[in-house]
């Protein structure tokens, strides 16, 4: 269980990136990726960052993820809509969240 943690949205070219960063810095991250055959699963698992194969549109996945008790999230899919969605439903399920 986390608390002030970072949600990252997203596990491809950037998302893999990000999350190498924020370990390196030795921030907590877990990650929510829809692809379950993503090639950057191996990078999360080796980082020992958790992931959660779910759709970050769907409200009990931010919730999985720990979304009442995160610091910030970071949305990073190519999905400009879908991203809005999520910041504002990241926004309505915990007010204090950064994006």
């Amino acid at each position: 269980t986390y608390r002030d943690h970072i949600i990252l949205c997203g596990l491809a070219h950037l998302g893999v990136r990000v999350m190498e960063e924020l370990v390196s810095r030795g921030m907590d991250v877990v990650v929510l990726e829809k692809d379950p055959d993503s090639r950057f699963l191996t990078s999360a698992k080796s980082l020992h960052v958790p992931v959660l194969i779910r759709d970050m549109k769907e409200d009990q996945a931010l919730r999985d993820a720990g979304i009442e008790s995160a610091a910030s999230i970071i949305i990073a899919t190519n999905d400009d809509m879908a991203n809005i969605e999520v910041a504002l439903d990241a926004r309505r399920l915990n007010p204090r969240i950064a994006w």
